[in-house]
């Protein structure tokens, strides 16, 4: 089946089209981020403004509230509040000539503040006296529901005044009363205390009409912005419009909502400036941007047809040089000018560069085989310990046939020791490669020095597979036999072999009764490595565990009460 290979984009139109493809990315990236900037400043700008009108609207509004909270507490000190309050009349005549001294006062209280719309006195029973611009009169009405955990709260919050919106109190379609039902209001409610008759409560009730609070914070508006003001339960209570007033607030898109919580009230004032407003410049910048970078890769494509002929004639003569030498042909032509001269430098360099590799490469053949010859004697040199064992084992054998036992399991022994010596260069083996050549090495002690050391070995078979230095533990064994056998009591060799955070080996001699000045200068010796030819596997091994571990290796002597001699080695 054949394929038909697509035909593949000469590199001088890739590195052009890859400079097009760059500098527009870049010129897309920081436009974007230049715009982006910018946008977020304007919405930042648009935001310090408005908070700052904010706190002005925030003074205002409880200046407002504050004067009417006045007025009211002024009146709840009278005498005829206080004796609504009592109820205590001696007939209907004398309630009806206080109920209109009361509503004549109330009238009173609206004119002086005309911020007040309607004022009230109301018993917890329904009883009110009623007064607002338009009408005035007394009654009873049925108390129930929101208006009456409103009541609790203001007498909960005695003998400060609370103000509520008129949603607050009609909200589940209530309407307690037609004061606060004829038209949006805010309503600050005063407790007065108990009547006579100690279940009825009197309350003071002031309504602020919506247009009242709204003026307070319509300088918030600017460029067709919304100014709202919402409760806590989220209704909008009063705004600069009347399309969203008592329905739930919700954000709304393509504006910037900026948010005021007011400090002395459970209400929050929100502005919802268009963006599409204080946008409108950056819309310009992107226009212009989007017109220059046009422009940008216009100029960018001519300039790099007229230059990249000066640049890729150079790279091209170099890419067909690396050819050949890829080729393994170092007979190459010395350059000539082909452009930039920079790259002609460039291409001059390789030139000489690849002259010295051709020189560098006979030299290598002329190397190699000089190594050859090397190689062919360091494989004689290696015959040699094969010619040891083999003679060692040649000599085992004669002694096996001339029944000398003694002499032939001596050979065996000597021939299993030295095997890992001359085969093994390395610096670390196995666990379990060490214990066989200590009990290889202790099998001939015992035949020279007559079996006079029992030798034991405390390790778990987990460890046997763990790296450990070559041939650390033989020094230490030498030495027991050395200074620690005695051909009419035999002694015993211990070696325990632990790992916590770090392996642990101790190698016990029993009774060495080493004396105590010597045993401290043995310490001495290996803690500050000023090692002799007297203890010189002691000292060597320190150096070894110094040089694999650095400052983790460590050796020390110990000795106990019953003259058993230990040395510890940590790694």
């Amino acid at each position: 089946m054949n394929i038909k290979q697509s035909k593949k984009i000469n590199w001088r139109i890739k590195a052009l089209l890859s400079i097009l493809v760059s500098v527009i990315a870049i010129v897309i990236i920081l436009f974007g981020i230049t715009y982006v900037y910018f946008e977020k400043k304007l919405e930042d700008n648009t935001k310090k403004v408005a908070e700052a009108t904010f706190r002005q609207a925030d003074k205002e509004l409880k200046k407002m509230l504050s004067t009417v909270e006045g007025e009211v507490n002024r009146y709840g000190s009278l005498t005829l509040p206080l004796e609504y309050l009592r109820d205590d009349y001696k007939n209907d005549v004398d309630k009806s000539v206080v109920s209109m001294q009361i509503i004549k006062e109330l009238d009173g209280m609206m004119f002086l503040d005309p911020n007040i719309s309607a004022i009230s006195l109301i018993k917890s029973d329904g009883s009110f006296i009623f007064s607002a611009s338009d009408r005035s009169r007394s009654g009873k009405a049925v108390i129930s529901g929101s208006l009456k955990a409103v009541l609790k709260k203001a007498e909960d919050k005695y003998p400060y005044m609370l103000w509520v919106s008129g949603y607050e109190i009609q909200k589940n379609g209530e309407k307690a009363f037609s004061l606060i039902a004829n038209k949006p209001s805010f309503i600050g409610i005063k407790y007065l205390g108990k009547g006579t008759e100690g279940e009825k409560d009197a309350f003071i009730v002031a309504c602020v009409d919506e247009k009242s609070v709204r003026k307070t914070y319509e300088s918030v508006v600017y460029n067709g912005s919304i100014a709202l003001l919402v409760n806590d339960d989220g209704i909008v209570i009063s705004e600069t419009g009347e399309a969203l007033l008592g329905k739930r607030f919700e954000r709304k898109a393509g504006f910037q909502t900026i948010e005021h919580e007011l400090k002395n009230f459970d209400w929050k004032l929100y502005n919802l400036v268009p963006k599409e407003g204080y946008l409108k410049d950056t819309k310009d910048i992107r226009r212009f941007g989007t017109v220059v970078g046009f422009i940008s890769c216009i100029l960018i494509l001519i300039a790099g047809l007229i230059w990249s002929r000066r640049y890729t004639r150079p790279i091209q003569y170099l890419m067909d040089q690396m050819k050949l030498v890829q080729e393994e042909n170092f007979d190459i032509k010395q350059p000539g000018h082909q452009g930039w001269e920079e790259l002609d430098t460039l291409n001059y360099e390789f030139y000489l560069l690849v002259v010295k590799l051709r020189k560098y490469i006979s030299d290598i053949k002329a190397v190699e085989r000089e190594n050859t010859k090397k190689e062919l004697l360091a494989l004689q040199y290696q015959m040699n310990p094969h010619f040891l064992l083999g003679s060692i084992n040649s000599i085992r054998w004669m002694a096996a046939l001339t029944n000398n036992n003694v002499a032939a399991n001596a050979l065996e022994i000597l021939a299993k020791i030295l095997t890992p010596i001359l085969r093994n260069p390395d610096f670390l083996w196995k666990l379990e490669d060490e214990l066989v050549f200590c009990e290889n090495y202790v099998s001939m002690m015992n035949i020279r020095y007559g079996n006079t050391m029992e030798y034991k070995v405390i390790c778990d078979g987990s460890l046997l597979k763990e790296d450990f230095p070559r041939m650390i533990l033989q020094p230490m064994i030498e030495n027991c036999f050395i200074y620690g056998s005695d051909p009419l009591d035999k002694r015993v060799i211990t070696v325990n072999i632990r790992k916590e955070e770090m392996m642990k080996v101790s190698i016990s001699n029993s009774g060495v009764n080493m004396d105590r000045s010597k045993l401290d200068s043995l310490n001495d010796m290996l803690r500050n490595n000023t090692g002799n030819s007297e203890h010189i596997g002691l000292s060597n091994a320190k150096k070894r565990l110094d040089i694999l571990y650095k400052d983790t290796g460590n050796i020390w002597l110990e000795q106990d009460d019953k003259g058993t001699l230990t040395v510890e080695i940590r790694f």
